[in-house]
């Protein structure tokens, strides 16, 4: 076979268009801001705190406080989806 090769696959419980799913995030964040506790509470709903987003630790290995705001918050940042495959 001659690159490129495309094949198309589906994702179960995954929904990306959702309206939660959609209203969960702050921009104020996702453009560096620094937003307060009370905006991030309206904006990112249900994922606001590390505790709440399962966030234990930094990239850089710090020990986060779980009750900290989480940065980026909300649910479309904190999902991703990632595959490899081998031929």
């Amino acid at each position: 076979m001659k690159a490129p090769i495309y094949f198309y696959y589906g994702i179960n419980n995954f929904y990306q268009n959702h309206r939660w799913y959609v209203k969960s995030r702050s921009y104020g964040q996702l453009a560096g801001e620094v937003v307060d506790h009370n905006t991030l509470v309206t904006e990112c709903d249900p994922l606001m705190t590390n505790k709440q987003a399962g966030r234990t630790m930094s990239w850089t290995q710090v020990i986060l406080n779980p009750d900290d705001d989480v940065n980026p918050c909300g649910l479309v940042a904190l999902s991703y989806f990632n595959d490899s495959y081998t031929i």
